[in-house]
Order: structure tokens, then C-alpha cells, then sequence
């Protein structure tokens, strides 16, 4: 595998929006704004001067909040201390007929910093009360370490490569599997796609034991936090662009959709529907 990690932190680096940046950005304006009420208010007084401050100030804040709020749809931002990205993601879910997924997931990490404990985990959903030991987690590169369990719903899988380290620069693929509860619908199914670090392509493929009759994949909003298939189904039905590359269906019972460039704090949304055989 080739992978330039130069040209992946160059990407990286080219997100014009930081917190950093940012709050530069409202401490300059602010003392901008009060230095040309000082100005006027030696001039003309002080409600002349409030007048002429209060209106560019609150131009001022509601540029700021729509720059914010534009930045995280858009992904324009990057945590600081990340000492990761993904350079690849792929994700195989085969859906059975009674509707549980079998997960297969596969990841190149590129680290450009010592890498932590909490760097080298995946966390596991599922549905409500669910038992680790039925999710039958494994990894061929990895042994895990500890488990941690976040919700009611899912777990937090700690782990350490098996052989060997990783290094700073070097890719080093992971990969795993698991089970997902079949949930109350066997018909409808989604899956949402988010990361927490930048991660170059996400490579998803869904194969199903039924004939799919609809499928939808889109990019959600900032605040979108959707997590059931109606509510999937609806904003998918509802937005008027998808925001994101078309899903390919290959005869009626396999999808494919491929991702670039996923930023953290967005999240992406692939539903569909079975027949009911």
C-alpha cells in the first residue's frame, strides 16, 4: 500500500477554520468594536456612540455564530491534539434474513504522533441492554485490552496490535468483526457513518438476503443527531440535496457507497428498505 502521509497533512492542514483562529477572531473583534466606541463617544458622546457600535457589534456576533455553525456542517475544523487520520476505512454489513448485520470493518491508521491508549479503540453499538459477549468481537491483528461499556447500548473496545508497534509515519491496517442485534424490523435498515478523526476515503458495501426496494445516502446537518431508521428515512425524504456522492446498487441485493475526505463532527446517512419475504 502507497500512501502519502505529506500529502494527507497537507490536507489536514488546510482547514482555514481552527478554535484557535477563531477565538483570536472574536477577541480582535471585540476590541475593535470597543476602541471605535471610545473614538466616538470623545466626539460626539456617548448614545451617539453606543447607536453607532451596537449595530456593526451585533452584525458582528451573528456573522460569528453562522461562521461557527457553517464550519461544522461543512467540516471546516479539527480537533488540535489529534495524533491520527485514516487513510482508508471499509466496512462490509451483511444483513440476514432476520435482519442481524455481520460487521467486518478494516482500518489504516497513518499516526504523525506517539499514539495513546484511548487512540487504539472502537466502540460497538448495538440495542438496549446488550450483553458484550453476544456481539462476539474479534480482530486477526489485535488482542484486546480492556472493555469499557459507554451506554446500554454500546462498548468501548480497548486494544494493542498483536506483533510488533506501530510507528510514527508507517500505515498499520486493523481490521475486526462483530455482530449487531437484529432489532425490532427486519425490513428497514441504516447504518450512520461519522469519524473522529480526518479519514481520507470510507469505502462502505451492504449485501442483503433480501431484494432491496429502496436507498437513500445523504449528508446530514450540524445538528442532526438521528438515531432511528424513521428519522433517517425522513430526513432523507426531506432534503432537497444528498450533499454527497450517489449509492450504487449492484442487482438488488448489494450497495457500495464511497466517501472522501470526512471530516470530524459530520456524519453521513445510508438507509434502505427490503421486501418483506
Amino acid at each position: 500500500m502507497s500512501v502519502d502521509i505529506r500529502e494527507l497533512l497537507e490536507q489536514w492542514r488546510r482547514r482555514p477554520i481552527t478554535a484557535f483562529s477563531g477565538a483570536v477572531t472574536v477577541l480582535l473583534s471585540i476590541w475593535g468594536v470597543f476602541g471605535i466606541y471610545r473614538e466616538i463617544a470623545k466626539e460626539h458622546g456617548s448614545p451617539i456612540a453606543m447607536v453607532a457600535v451596537t449595530l456593526p457589534l451585533l452584525c458582528v456576533i451573528i456573522f460569528l455564530i453562522a461562521l461557527v455553525v457553517w464550519s461544522r456542517r461543512w467540516g471546516l475544523y479539527l480537533p488540535l491534539e489529534q495524533r491520527y487520520l485514516f487513510s482508508d476505512v471499509k466496512q462490509h454489513w451483511h444483513i440476514k434474513a432476520n435482519g442481524q448485520r455481520e460487521v467486518y470493518a478494516e482500518r489504516t491508521y497513518i499516526f504523525y504522533r506517539p499514539p495513546k491508549p484511548e487512540d487504539l479503540t472502537e466502540q460497538l453499538f448495538g440495542s438496549l441492554d446488550l450483553e458484550y459477549i453476544r456481539m462476539n468481537y474479534s480482530s486477526p491483528d489485535a488482542d484486546i485490552v480492556d472493555i469499557e461499556r459507554i451506554a446500554n447500548y454500546a462498548y468501548r473496545i480497548f486494544w494493542q496490535p498483536k506483533e510488533g508497534s506501530i510507528e510514527i509515519g508507517r500505515p498499520y491496517v486493523h481490521s475486526f468483526s462483530y455482530l449487531y442485534p437484529k432489532g425490532d424490523d427486519s425490513n428497514n435498515k441504516s447504518i450512520t457513518v461519522a469519524t473522529s478523526v480526518y479519514t481520507s476515503v470510507v469505502e462502505i458495501k451492504v449485501t442483503t438476503e433480501k431484494p432491496i426496494t429502496w436507498f437513500h445516502g445523504y449528508k446530514g446537518g450540524a445538528l442532526q443527531r438521528f438515531t432511528s431508521f424513521e428519522s433517517i428515512k425522513k430526513g432523507a425524504l426531506k432534503a432537497k440535496r444528498t450533499n454527497a456522492p450517489p449509492v450504487s446498487c449492484k442487482g438488488d441485493t448489494e450497495l457500495t457507497w464511497q466517501l472522501k475526505e470526512l471530516e470530524p463532527g459530520l456524519k453521513y446517512f445510508l438507509v434502505w428498505e427490503t421486501e418483506n419475504v
